[in-house]
């Protein structure tokens, strides 16, 4: 769940970003590199693009935009955009498409859905007022929240720590990367050596406790580490950008603290050297409303920066596995969902405060999904996905700031509660091509805490979901009894932005016990299945190994078709029959009740080269692709 403070930095975000993306000038280009588009592969140069198509926002050369109606906002960076890559973060480069074809992007809803960080994320604190109607007022940086004056819980009602994730070798208190480890695709394993923090003279903090017992882990600093031999080529690092968000509150003149959520990502970086580019930092800023806010420079052109270096993501070498190795404080708990393919993972107590996490997989697939639709088209009906939702939804939030004018453009995570809602309603207006396809490896909580009955707050990490869908629940899976499955929602584009198919992806992997508990059975078989609903009932049914792993079981399916809204069951043993169930219930509701068949199900099997399907239905079809075996 998105803090209130951070809605707002996010509004504030999402308001300068239409009008600093006005498209690059005619620049030369003696390379040929192709143009940037959505189809360029991230970390591949490609050449920015007259104004008026597509391409990336900004100004070419590599120069920065000094005009007067850039719209650069308080705390933006240079205004620098790279000549050679693509924009970095998915929230720009959605905005830059808002104004192709001389279209006026106020006539426009702009409505996003992507997992990918839309700000870097470093460590710091801050402490902030609430205002009468319960928003967030003035806001303010501290240094800690032990020591500094200005920053006592008499003064101020709330907190938010961002503690990132540092190297354990240097520094074993707080959350840290043991170990980083790089599997070829001809199966060799390279341990990555650290290399260098990153901004290298960026200040952590220390961790602190309250007189309760709650607190904070410490703040860090980003690691980059290099494994040679990885793939091809000359660049062969990578950053590991993780952080730890802890929320405050002022009860009775003490800080009381409950760690929210928590997120990683390891990505495989090539620089860019910049000389007018400075170290992304963290300040205070007063933005168009008057208010004081805490955020971290933006440079939209840089996945990070630093003082005259400029980070971009390069792709994946082929076939790589990635084996990341973290300590994480034990009240991290619960699920985690990620953007992973065939997940290995497991959890194991390293002490009263830690765990020692483990996650062995490849890069997963991220789908940014949504659209610009004619505010004419909208209808007061097109709205109502809202009334299911509390007050703890930022889509919801967002909404409503759309409705009264206040906004056009939001980028929601694909977790977040509320977005599977708005992406299922207006997916007839969003069509059925994504907006941008990318590879990404990361690992976050889930932005809402499961309540299956098995565990509880102190048991620690639970279970990891992973899928390639645009927009997913925003909890753990769902146990339903009676079918004995664990559900799942999911919906997402079927085509890439070149028209080409999407395949499915979904991965389990949890506590042995969890397994135990959620299923009610006493011994774990070998096989699984995966059952994919469609939203007008269609079940195709897949079924694969279970692997199980200090103590974990890990399932993976992949390779099947996602639909606008779509279910996925998982079943434990070989016997996939299961009543077909309504694939709009509500996360909020109560495991869905399953609804008596008018008409006798039948399974087919298809066929499509060497891949099979089984297919459920009253009347089934093969899909697209398949035929009849």
């Amino acid at each position: 769940m998105r803090s209130r403070s951070s809605l707002a930095v996010l509004a504030l975000f999402f308001a300068t970003l239409l009008t600093t993306s006005a498209f690059a000038d005619n620049a030369p280009n003696p390379n040929n590199l192709p143009p940037c588009g959505p189809n360029n592969k991230i970390g591949d140069p490609c050449q920015a693009q007259p104004a008026g198509q597509p391409g990336q926002a900004g100004q070419a050369g590599g120069t920065q935009n000094n005009s007067s109606n850039s719209g650069k906002g308080p705390n933006q960076g240079s205004g620098y955009v790279s000549p050679t890559y693509p924009i970095e973060r998915n929230s720009n480069y959605f905005a830059s498409l808002t104004t192709q074809n001389g279209q006026n992007p106020g006539q426009f809803y702009s409505v996003a859905f992507d997992n990918t960080s839309v700000m870097p994320e470093l460590s710091y604190i801050s402490v902030s007022k609430k205002l009468p109607n319960g928003g967030i007022g003035n806001e303010h940086l501290c240094t800690n929240l032990n020591e500094d004056a200005t920053c006592r819980p008499d003064q101020w009602d709330g907190a938010m720590i961002h503690s990132t994730i540092g190297r354990c070798a240097e520094d074993t208190n707080g959350g840290c990367v043991s170990e980083l480890t790089i599997i070829t695709k001809d199966g060799k394993s390279i341990k990555a050596s650290p290399l260098s923090k990153f901004p290298a003279n960026l200040k952590g903090f220390n961790g602190f406790k309250a007189n309760d017992g709650s607190g904070y882990p410490p703040g860090h600093v980003p690691w980059i580490f290099r494994a040679e031999g990885d793939g091809p080529g000359s660049e062969h690092d990578y950053l590991v950008n993780g952080f730890i968000v802890t929320g405050g509150s002022n009860q009775n003149g003490n800080w009381k603290f409950n760690t929210n959520n928590f997120k990683v990502e390891v990505v495989p970086i090539i620089r860019e050297n910049v000389s007018i580019m400075k170290a992304t930092s963290i300040n205070e800023y007063t933005s168009p409303t008057g208010r004081v806010e805490v955020g971290p420079t933006i440079e939209s052109a840089c996945l990070l920066a630093d003082d005259g270096i400029c980070l971009h993501r390069r792709a994946f070498p082929d076939g790589i596995r990635i084996k990341l190795v973290l300590q994480l404080p034990r009240n991290i708990s619960g699920w985690l969902n990620g953007s992973l393919s065939k997940p290995i993972a497991s959890v194991t107590k390293k002490s009263d405060s830690y765990d020692e996490v483990t996650v062995e997989a490849a890069p997963g697939q991220t789908v940014m999904a949504g659209g610009n639709v004619l505010k004419t088209t909208i209808t007061a009906n097109d709205w109502n996905w809202r009334n299911s939702l509390g007050q703890d939804s930022g889509p919801k939030t967002f909404a409503a700031q759309m409705i009264a004018g206040q906004n056009s453009l939001f980028i929601a995570n694909s977790g977040e509660v509320g977005a599977l809602e708005w992406y299922s309603a207006w997916s007839k207006y969003f069509g059925d091509k994504a907006i941008r396809v990318t590879d990404a490896w990361s690992i976050m909580s889930t932005q809402k805490k499961n309540n299956n009955g098995c565990g509880n707050g102190s048991s620690g990490l639970q279970g990891i979901v992973s899928t390639n869908a645009a927009v997913y629940d925003p909890g753990a899976p769902t146990a339903d009894t009676t079918n004995r499955t664990l559900n799942y929602r999911v919906a997402s584009p079927i085509n890439d932005p070149s028209g080409k198919s999407i395949p499915g992806q979904y991965a389990i992997s949890m506590s042995e016990t969890i397994a135990q508990c959620l299923y009610n059975v006493k011994s774990i078989p070998s096989q699984a299945q995966l059952i994919i609903t469609d939203k007008n009932g269609t079940q195709v049914v897949q079924t694969a190994a279970i692997k199980t792993q200090d103590g974990w079981i890990n399932f993976a399916a992949n390779n099947f078709d996602f639909s606008d809204l779509s279910l996925l069951q998982v079943k434990l043993g070989a016997d996939a029959t299961v009543k077909p169930i309504s694939t709009t219930t509500s996360p909020t509701s109560t495991p869905p009740t399953p609804t008596k068949p008018t008409s006798k199900v039948t399974t087919i099997t298809c066929i499509k080269g060497k891949l099979k399907k089984s297919v459920s239905g009253v009347n089934p079809t093969c899909p697209a692709g398949y035929k009849k075996s």
